[in-house]
């Protein structure tokens, strides 16, 4: 507040508060100037009274009082000024903030205080926004309340604040803003009831929420039912489906378990288990004699056994369970003074063992219960020892259930766990981590493959196995990174983030797979002050602190990004720096990318900019108006603000400076100009921080901004005369004379202005009157001409084009010589008569003379030529009708006429329009249909002399192409017909817009009006429509033809090669253009095939699909084509295709019988159709077989199954195709060599026997064995339904007799077969095999080893490799022979092949010739006889098949 006192001396002004002095701290005295000159000079002293942090202690009238104090020319004295009151205002008690959930009702209010002596408004803004949708209550006087609807329809954090705006007539204040946070989160989700149960809630709002689970009938819940909590609007855990609540099973019985402990003068470090649980034997024999009250039996648990020692004596305890078959669930503890009887009296045996076993030593024992003491004598010498059975009644028996399989006792009910659980003392237990269990009736959990852990306990599958991470001890890091805390929970780790730091999902404790490094970050941007000025760079800072090292910072603004900018390192911080020019309030957030891609991106910051703003009450007044202007601004608490009003770049008024959060300073215009219209703008400096400026508003004052002035100019002479007004809005500038006609002006308009000038020739009065929408006003000019002698002036006139015109002049002084000035032009003509000769344009003539005093003019005469402008002209037209124009120059011309020329007739038509575009021209139309000739006629006013033009010619014409469709796809011919009085000169065809063909220079024998264009086109596709024209070109026009769309003719679609089986059909499909203005048919050819029915359908207005079913009658290729009869353009016909018939599969077999193990080939030929996919896979005895290799054939897939036959076996080729199913099928019988074996272990000098089992008796004709390469005739043949036992016996085994033993199976109808069995001591190994070389023996002895012999043609790879024999293993190194490379060698061993090959080719000539001597012999059926002779071929060796059985003693 200001207190004013003028005069001297300086006064001393004191203030007053409710009529007592006022606090002296709050007021201060400044003084405008102390030097006076004399005591008359008025002095002004200003106390202020400031209020600051201002209280409703505040409240209160507030008076000054100025003390003027007595001097020597001044009396002095006292005065007290008006009394001021001062109300408190402002708001406060915002709602708290709040936490709700999405779409949840919250309407926040806000506490105002009520000043009655101004008018009170409320604003709120959400997040810095002006908000909308209030309402105000009045609970008093001097309080009410406002209160605002909080928008909570997305997750998120919202800023409310809400100030009090108070206005009076002199002043508008507004109130510090008060906050309130909004945080929105998600509501709590509804849970899914679990398996057999429902979830009973209870809500203390939609995002905090608490769950209990209750199981339905015939199902039971946990022993410990789960309590499930959300809290924020986060599930601390969920029902797990099929755990909560398990289905209900029938006990099959119940289990007693108590526990005995004896207490002995022995230590634990004796083994005594293991004589304890050898003496149950005599427990168990007690039962059974004594406890015949004991239902069923008492059992020793076998893993019950422990042992503790303490003041010398060792106590061992072990437990006995019962069961029973009790149907209900009765307590045991019945029965328990018998059980503890039974023990008591049944311990002697076990000392009685302990004694017999030398363990213990006494001739007595001392037994001691509860119930009765005794001493029971033995007949064993030793210490004296008890059994103290004194805690048998205070043990605590436990009553518990064995269900049905694996099952769990649950609250008094047997019921299954859940996956993820194992059974654990009859309780249902998560599987720890590290296992997982897929079934719930299990009492064990599976352990995850090595190197593998689950993340959490509860795992139901393997694939929830992850690496595991070794951790020895914690990791604390609380300042610097990785700022997280390792707690070793197991495997894998969980992770504790710092404070204030979470992992790229928000978290602050996850768990972390393996090999996966724990990142928690922090990123934060500062240096970003709350407000800026304008054209502001900010230096902005973003801080990382993570345990990850990022190369680049990605900044985002307002959403969209910002660049990025790199990385540096200040101790345990990353920092990225960037440089911002903020042009608006500006959203600022910091980014980095982390190594798999994830994005932690930091809180972002707000920077405000201040920005004022401007308005103006009336943008647009007339001049003489008034208007205010107001100016804003923003001003934060700690700002200072200065607004001032600006105009053009300059200040307007006086300035403002306040400290006030909304700042205000208005300026008014009282009576307005045209010079006060312009650009106005607010100019806000906050001392010491920057300047902002308000967008600019324009204030247009509608007057002239020039206005014409008078002026005098000489006779013949011009002057211009301008005035100009704003461009707004509809306006109009029009000059009239002193008789108030309208003159003609020049205009200039720009954005801003309109300027108008007008070319004055003679003394006047001239108005210029300015129009606007709602205001007109008007300036005027006088022009007077000065006398300069010249007493006749030239006189303007008309006259007709090729005329001539004269003009005259006289001066008052006949000795001054006269000259004329033409079109600005000094004439050589001289004199007071100027004749101007065949005029054709307008002239402008004036005369002018000298003398010594200067030069003087007349006024300007104007020549006007009248003559015709347009001329009507030759037109050509193809709708019958015509359209002429003619136009007229000059000022007097009454009308314009037509004449129309038909044969010899002439005609004045009134179908005419006519037009005045300017004063001195006129315009006329004229349509006609009929006639030949026109031209134009004009008459003259007050004469009755015409003027005419020369006659046009009306050329009517019509331009067509005929066609409507065409075959494109075979090229067509246009035709284009020109009907026209005139034959054309040129043709020209135009697909669309472009031009594909001219024809110029057309000559013509003998034209009668009529002609034809031809033009022949190959490039049209089938599917495009042509936009065809024609054009023909006249002498003086163009004459084009309506646009036609010529549609084609063709096929779209043409059959597609295919295939099918035979006996079955296919479907064909050819798809053509069809019109209805267009016969046409369809003919189909397909070979020698048969089609059994067509169907024909529109797929669209103009194209018709046509399908053939044609029957596959034939095998082989048949060729298919679609023909489209169109009638009256011709025939189109499709390309070539083909259908082929195929067979069905087959499966073709290399022999209908093989022996035991031989291979037999099975071929599959399976038919492929093109528009089906095909799948296949072979089956033997009904086991599915992959890996048969495939070719394609032709149109076939060739599939060869090579199979081992061990059995009679069914092959089986499935084909699926377009859904369905085929098998085909065939049969390989098995015969010949079932088993071999050795008969008992072969030992040196015992006999052995070799056994052979033999299929197909029916067509066995003789068995025989091989020794080597000697032939041994069966010591036993025999026959037991199909199979044929052949034995060989050994009568006395030497080492000669080691070897490989071959039995022969000859049949009368099927190949012979024959078997190989190897025959080792034990001990020893059989040797393979060497491709390309040779072991020296069959076997190997234990501890022997063995290198093989190389072809001559091959050389060992390794010369140190060889095989060992260790107990009838075989180890080593498998020798390889590989070729030889010395060239040498391999010409001796390429000799040595060609022996060896001619040597074999003998061997195998005589095999055969034995053979087929063998087999003519013995063609019937039975087996050998003895006396028989017998030729035997010599068998090659060959390995035993995986179906032989070799001795179990050999390896």
């Amino acid at each position: 507040m200001f207190c004013v006192a003028e005069g001297p001396p300086t006064p001393v002004v004191r203030w007053t508060k409710d009529g007592s002095a006022a606090d002296t701290s709050k007021y201060s005295l400044s003084v405008t100037s102390d030097l006076l000159e004399s005591s008359s000079d008025v002095l002004e002293a200003t106390s202020v009274y400031s209020l600051d942090d201002a209280s409703s202690s505040d409240e209160g009238d507030y008076s000054c009082t100025a003390t003027w104090a007595d001097s020597d020319d001044i009396t002095g004295g006292t005065m007290t000024s008006d009394t001021a009151t001062v109300y408190m205002f402002g708001v406060s008690s915002l709602t708290d903030s709040k936490t709700v959930a999405v779409d949840d009702a919250l309407t926040l209010t806000c506490k105002v205080d009520i000043s009655p002596v101004s008018t009170t408004a409320v604003s709120w803004k959400k997040d810095g926004v002006a908000a909308t949708g209030t309402s105000f209550t009045t609970i008093s006087s001097s309080l009410g309340y406002s209160a605002i609807v909080a928008d909570t329809s997305a997750v998120g954090k919202v800023a409310y604040s809400c100030a009090a705006t108070y206005t009076t007539t002199s002043s508008t204040k507004t109130s510090e803003y008060s906050y309130s946070t909004v945080s929105i989160i998600e509501a709590c989700s509804t849970l899914s009831d679990p398996t057999g149960g429902t979830l009973d809630c209870t809500s203390g709002s939609s995002y905090t929420k608490t769950c209990t689970v209750t199981c339905d009938s015939g199902y039971v819940g946990r022993a410990s039912p789960r309590t499930f909590t959300c809290t924020d609007g986060v599930w601390d855990s969920t029902p797990t489906p099929n755990a909560e609540c398990t289905v209900v099973t029938t006990p099959a019985a119940y289990v007693g378990t108590f526990t005995v402990s004896y207490t002995l003068p022995f230590s634990c470090t004796e083994s005594y288990g293991p004589y304890i649980l050898a003496a149950y034997p005599y427990h168990a024999a007690a039962a059974e004699s004594s406890m015949t009250y004991v239902p069923d039996t008492v059992q020793l648990d076998d893993d019950s056994f422990t042992c503790s020692y303490s003041g010398g004596k060792m106590t061992f305890t072990f437990k006995y369970r019962q069961t029973t078959s009790m149907t209900n669930q009765d307590p045991l503890d019945t029965t328990m003074e018998e059980i503890i009887d039974f023990v008591a009296d049944n311990s002697f045996p076990v000392m009685q063992y302990l004694y017999s076993n030398g363990r213990i030593s006494s001739d007595g024992a001392l037994i001691s219960s509860k119930r009765r003491r005794r001493s029971v004598a033995g007949d064993y010498e030793g210490p004296e020892f008890s059994l103290d059975a004194s805690d048998l009644y205070g043990s605590e028996v436990t009553s518990a259930m064995s269900c049905t399989g694996f099952a769990v006792a649950t609250n008094g009910v047997c019921t299954t766990c859940p996956q993820g659980f194992y059974i654990s003392s009859d309780q249902c237990e998560p599987c720890p981590r590290g296992t997982y269990q897929m079934d719930g009736s299990s009492n064990q959990c599976k352990t995850c493959p090595g190197g593998t852990s689950t993340l959490d306990e509860g795992a139901t599958s393997e694939g929830l196995c992850v690496a595991v991470c070794e951790v020895e001890q914690p990791i604390y890091s609380i300042t610097s990174p990785p700022h997280h805390t390792i707690v070793p929970e197991g495997s894998p780790v969980t992770v504790v983030c710092d404070e204030d730091f979470t992992t790229p999902s928000g978290e602050q404790k996850v768990v972390v797979p393996c090999g996966e490094e724990p990142i928690c970050t922090r990123i934060t941007v500062t240096e970003a002050p709350e407000f800026v000025v304008q054209d502001t760079t900010l230096p902005l800072s973003c801080f990382v602190e993570s345990g990850e090292q990022f190369v680049n910072c990605n900044w985002v603004v307002d959403g969209v990004s910002a660049g990025s900018s790199a990385v540096t390192h200040d101790f345990d911080r990353q920092i990225c720096t960037k440089s911002l020019q903020v042009t608006k309030t500006t959203k600022i957030e910091c980014s980095v990318t982390r190594g798999n891609g994830e994005i932690l991106t930091s809180a972002s910051n707000t920077v405000t900019m201040l920005t004022p703003t401007i308005t103006i009450s009336t943008p647009t007044i007339s001049t003489g108006d008034s208007v205010q202007l107001a100016c804003s601004a923003i001003v934060p608490s700690g700002y200072l603000g200065k607004l001032v009003l600006m105009r053009n770049g300059q200040k307007i008024g006086k300035s403002t400076i306040s400290s006030d959060l909304a700042a205000l300073h208005t300026h008014e215009i009282d009576s307005a100009t045209v010079q006060d219209a312009g650009e106005y703008y607010c100019h806000v400096e906050y001392i010491e921080t920057g300047v902002s400026i308000s967008e600019p508003v324009s204030l247009t004052i509608l007057g002239f901004l020039i206005e014409p002035s008078s002026t005098t100019v000489p006779h013949g002479s011009t002057t211009t005369l301008s005035c100009s007004i704003p461009n707004v809005g509809t306006q109009e500038i029009l000059w009239l004379d002193s008789d108030g006609n309208s003159l003609v002006s020049q205009e200039t308009t720009s954005d801003a202005v309109i300027l108008s000038t007008l070319e004055v020739d003679s003394p006047g009065v001239y108005d210029c009157h300015a129009y606007f929408e709602s205001f007109d006003t008007a300036a005027t000019a006088t022009v007077t001409f000065a006398n300069n002698g010249f007493t006749t002036h030239p006189v303007s006139g008309t006259v007709n084009s090729g005329d001539s015109a004269t003009l005259q002049c006289n001066h008052s002084n006949p000795t001054t010589t006269i000259q004329w000035i033409i079109n600005g032009f000094v004439s050589d003509t001289m004199g007071n008569t100027l004749i101007l000769d065949d005029l054709t344009t307008d002239q402008k003539v004036k005369c002018f003379a000298e003398d010594a005093s200067g030069s003087y003019f007349t006024q300007e005469a104007a020549v006007t030529v009248r003559r015709f402008l347009v001329h009507p002209s030759d037109t050509m037209t193809a709708s019958g009708t015509a359209t002429f124009q003619c136009s007229l120059y000059g000022s007097d011309v009454s009308e314009i006429q037509w004449e129309v020329l038909t044969g010899s007739v002439i005609s004045q038509p009134t179908y005419t329009t006519l037009s005045t575009p300017h004063p001195l021209i006129q315009q006329s139309t004229l349509e006609i249909q009929t006639g030949e000739y026109v031209r134009c006629v004009a008459n003259v006013t007050g004469s009755i002399h015409q003027m005419k033009t020369k006659w046009a010619k009306h050329i009517p014409y019509s331009v067509r192409v005929t066609e409507r469709f065409a075959i494109a796809r075979n090229g067509f011919i246009a035709h284009c017909e020109i009907q026209s009085q005139i034959a054309p000169q040129r043709i020209i065809w135009r697909v669309r817009t472009d031009v594909v063909h001219e024809e110029r220079d057309v000559i013509y024998d003998d034209y009668s009006g009529t002609s034809q264009a031809t033009y022949y086109f190959t490039t049209l596709s089938d599917l495009d429509v042509l936009e065809l024209t024609c054009g023909a070109i006249f002498s003086t026009s163009l004459a084009t033809s309506p646009v036609r769309s010529l549609s084609p003719l063709g096929i779209t679609m043409e059959p597609t090669s295919t295939a099918t089986i035979k006996g079955d059909y296919a479907i064909l499909s050819c798809q053509f253009y069809d019109y209805p203005e267009v016969n046409s048919s369809i003919s189909w050819s397909v070979g020698s095939l048969e089609i059994t029915d067509i169907t024909s359908t529109y797929i669209t207005e103009s194209e018709v699909l046509s399908v053939a079913r044609v029957t596959a009658s034939q095998l082989g290729s048949h060729e298919i084509t679609c023909q489209i009869e169109y009638e009256g353009y011709g025939f189109v016909t499709s390309e070539a295709n083909y259908l082929s018939v195929l067979s069905e599969t087959t499966l073709t077999r290399s022999a209908s019988s093989v022996g035991y193990g031989d291979i037999c080939e099975i071929e599959g030929r399976v038919p492929i159709l093109s528009q089906y996919g095909v799948d296949y896979h072979w089956s033997v005895n009904g086991m599915a077989v992959k890996g048969a290799p495939h070719t394609i054939e032709g149109e076939y897939i060739v599939s060869k199954l090579n199979w081992p036959v061990v059995m009679d076996t069914v092959v089986t080729l499935t084909v699926v195709r377009n859904g369905e199913v085929m098998t085909v099928s065939t049969t390989v019988e098995a015969y010949g060599i079932r088993s071999m074996s050795v008969d008992s272990r072969p030992t040196i000098g015992f006999p052995t026997q070799l056994i052979c089992e033999i299929d197909s008796a029916d067509t066995l004709t003789h068995t025989f064995w091989y020794a080597g390469s000697e032939v041994k005739e069966a010591t036993e043949v025999s026959q037991n339904g199909t199979m044929v036992t052949s034995r060989y016996e050994i009568s006395e085994l030497s080492e000669e007799d080691w070897g490989y033993y071959t039995c022969v199976a000859q049949y009368s109808n099927l190949p012979m077969v024959f078997q190989r069995l190897p025959l080792i001591p034990e001990q020893a190994c059989l040797l393979p095999e060497i491709s390309n070389g040779f072991f020296e023996s069959t076997f190997l002895m234990s501890g022997k080893t063995a290198t093989p012999e190389c072809y001559t043609t091959h050389e060992l790879s390794d010369a140190t490799s060889y095989l060992q024999c260790i107990d009838g293993e075989l180890t080593g190194v498998m020798p390889v022979c590989v070729p030889v490379k010395d060239s040498s060698k391999m010409m001796l061993a390429i000799i040595s092949v060609c022996a060896c090959v001619v040597v074999m080719a003998m061997l195998v000539v005589a095999i055969v010739v034995r053979v087929k001597k063998s087999s003519v012999g013995h063609a019937g059926k039975g087996f050998h006889d003895d006396d028989d002779e017998q030729d035997y071929p010599p068998l090659p060796d060959r390995e035993p098949t995986g179906l032989s059985i070799m001795s179990t003693s050999h390896k």
